[in-house]
Order: structure tokens, then sequence, then C-alpha cells
């Protein structure tokens, strides 16, 4: 039998919205025209700031970005450890009406869609929940506000298709 004191200390790893987080932030520095820095770094909701490394980084045919982050769920046993988690993101012609979400979140392949009331979500909105999606639009924001810096009009607006797979599925 193995006394407490001779276990290891478990291993942290990411939530599925902090990886989908980190990617959005990727695919928003892609479509803004930077190279792949290999790693972006996030603010956490505590406001400590973590790294994550990224896997796919490129433009589409279809002038979107797109990011992924490999999913590190450290010792928990999660059925997503290891899942690639991406973004996918591109310019809304529109720009937001007063008090309008500059940046939309669009549920892609393996985010589901909220289909019933009682989720912290509306009906019809990507199952994605409060917490995940203040980090997505803060790690976007943070792209996006280097561009603000240039003279970039700050009405730009951003749809991010949130996308959860297996990495040989991506």
């Amino acid at each position: 039998m193995t006394r407490p004191s001779d276990r290891k200390p478990l291993r942290s790893g990411y939530t599925t919205g902090a990886c989908a987080a980190a990617a959005a932030k990727a695919a928003v520095l892609c479509l803004l025209g930077q190279d792949n820095p290999g790693t972006v770094e996030i603010p956490f909701p505590d406001g400590s700031r973590h790294g994550f490394a990224l896997g796919r980084f490129g433009r589409t045919e279809d002038d979107r970005a797109m990011a992924t982050v490999v999913k590190d769920a450290g010792d928990d046993p999660d059925v997503t450890n290891g899942a690639e988690i991406g973004a996918v993101v591109r310019w809304l012609e529109e720009s937001p009406e007063d008090g309008e979400e500059r940046i939309v979140l669009v549920n892609g392949p393996g985010v589901g869609r909220a289909t019933k009331p009682g989720l912290p979500v509306a009906v019809g909105e990507p199952a994605i929940n409060p917490v995940p999606r203040r980090m997505i639009r803060t790690a976007a924001e943070e792209a996006l506000a280097a561009i603000r810096a240039e003279g970039e009009p700050p009405n730009a607006r951003l749809e991010e298709i949130g996308r959860a797979s297996c990495r040989e599925r991506v």
C-alpha cells in the first residue's frame, strides 16, 4: 500500500476552453498577417497567464485563418486529452452596433449547440460555458488590440468558429 507521503503530486493540465482560447488568439494573429509565433500566452480568470504550444497555424482558401492546440489535461483522466482543439476566424462584413458583441462565437465540428433551456447559454447558442466564452473573447481581444494600436478601425468584427476534434479528423 502506498502511503500518502510517497505519492507524487498530480500534474496540472488545461481545460478544453483554455485550449480553445489559445487557438482563437493564434487564429486572430494569423488573420492579422502575423507569422506563426509557435506559442501564445493567454490570461486566465485568476489573473495568471499561461503559454500554449501551437499545433497548426495558417490561412484557409476562403480568407479565414485557423490555429490548433493539442490539449494536455495533465494527470486528469479526461477523454479529450490529446485532442486537437482549434479555432477558425474570419472578418465579418458588418460593423457591430452599439452594445453588440465584437466577437461572434459559432460552433464548428465537435462543439454542440444549446437546444433546451437550462444551460447558462441561450438556446441556439454554441454550448460553451460562460467562463470559457469570456476566455475566448479576452484572448481574441488581446490579439485585436495589436492591430487597433496600428490604426485599424476599432469596429472590426470577428467570427470565431470553435472546433474540437481528434488529431486525425481536423
